[in-house]
C-alpha cells in the first residue's frame, strides 16, 4: 500500500479545482489519498462531487483486491457527496 496521502499542494490544487466547478477523479489517487480527498470535500459546505470513472468494488467482484479499487465504503461516501462511479465487472 502506498503510505503517501493527501499534500498541503494537493489540498491547494483541489480547492482550485473545486473553485473552478472541475470534475475530481479518483481513481489514480492511493487509498490513502482518497480517503483524504473524500475527508476534505465532507468538510467543506455542501461538500463536492468527486467522480470515479473506471474502478472496481475491492473485496466484491472476483480478481478486485488492489489499492486503486475503491471500497464499498468509498463508493457510499461518493454516493452521499452526489459523485459519480462506474464499477466495472471482470
Amino acid at each position: 500500500m502506498n503510505t503517501r496521502s493527501l499534500t498541503s499542494a494537493g489540498i491547494q490544487a483541489i480547492r482550485e479545482m473545486m473553485k473552478k466547478g472541475m470534475l475530481i477523479d479518483i481513481d489514480h489517487m492511493s487509498q490513502a489519498t482518497v480517503n483524504a480527498t473524500i475527508a476534505f470535500v465532507q468538510s467543506q459546505r455542501g461538500g463536492y462531487p468527486l467522480m470515479s470513472g473506471h474502478n472496481g468494488v475491492r473485496g466484491v467482484l472476483p480478481g478486485v483486491a488492489s489499492e486503486r479499487s475503491l471500497t464499498s465504503q468509498q463508493y457510499q461516501q461518493l454516493g452521499a457527496l452526489h459523485g459519480m462511479a462506474w464499477a466495472a465487472r471482470n
